[in-house]
């Protein structure tokens, strides 16, 4: 019979086994999708710059307000 210290170790060591697991699969998902939320990312920061940059010319601005936005 193990001692109630070996216990304890083993299951601490499980666990962070089960830890080290999901940040390796968090990992591994990353790498696989890196490449396409990076562009997914540009893409959003500029078409959201240039909504923001075009909503600052006055005549834009009317015609969002005339269109109710």
């Amino acid at each position: 019979m193990s001692s109630p210290a070996t216990t304890v170790g083993n299951v601490a060591s499980d666990f962070a086994n089960a830890i080290l697991g999901i940040f390796d699969a968090l990992a591994q998902a990353l790498q696989q999708y890196a490449p396409i939320l990076v562009e997914v990312a540009i893409t959003v920061g500029l078409v959201s710059g240039l909504g923001y940059a075009l909503s600052r010319i006055p005549m834009v601005r009317r015609f969002l307000g005339w269109i109710g936005l």
